[in-house]
């Protein structure tokens, strides 16, 4: 059962959907904007927003942007968008019914690097030397730093930036 009023965090969901789908279509080349057939107006604002600069003034269109896609069908648009995307890259990756592409295909990081971050996420000190002798320009500090930062603030971005300075250690011990 759908209730007719969304409660404020759903609206809040909802807007900040439409948000994150405005800053997409602002990123687009005009050809494959051209492709989406968006309404004349929307698309229009998605030019003028693309053709600011990176700032104040951007943030301000695409937020006209996301306010102009609550006239629009966004699920409909979101899959053309997707169908784009994948025709661009000429994907073979298998995608669920909502277009997103399914977790269990989304390759995060060799073992080894999993394994290198679950060791220090639990303070494995014995994991330093290791790293150590398969790399030895590895800067210490910065990982103990980033390790440290990993624990004390878990999140995408936190775990992001340990999860690239694992992978390009890696990538020199090859």
């Amino acid at each position: 059962m759908i209730p007719e009023n969304p409660s404020r965090s759903a609206r809040k969901r909802e807007d900040d959907a439409r948000q994150s789908l405005a800053v997409r279509l602002v990123s687009l080349s005009d050809p494959e904007l051209v492709r989406l057939q968006l309404e004349n107006e929307l698309a229009e604002a998605i030019r003028f927003a693309a053709s600011r600069p990176k700032h104040g003034s951007r943030r301000r269109e695409i937020l006209h942007v996301g306010a102009l896609l609550r006239l629009e069908n966004i699920e409909e648009i979101e899959q053309r968008l997707a169908e784009a995307v994948s025709n661009k890259r000429g994907s073979t990756k298998p995608e669920s019914s909502d277009g997103s592409i399914p977790e269990e295909t989304l390759v995060v990081g060799s073992p080894q690097v999993l394994r290198w971050k679950d060791a220090l996420l639990n303070e494995d000190d014995a994991i330093l030397e290791e790293i150590l002798s398969s790399c030895p320009t590895v800067d210490l500090s910065r990982l103990r730093q980033l390790a440290r930062n990993m624990r004390k603030k878990p999140g995408p971005r936190t775990e992001g930036r340990l999860m690239t300075y694992l992978d390009e250690l890696e990538a020199e011990s090859l």
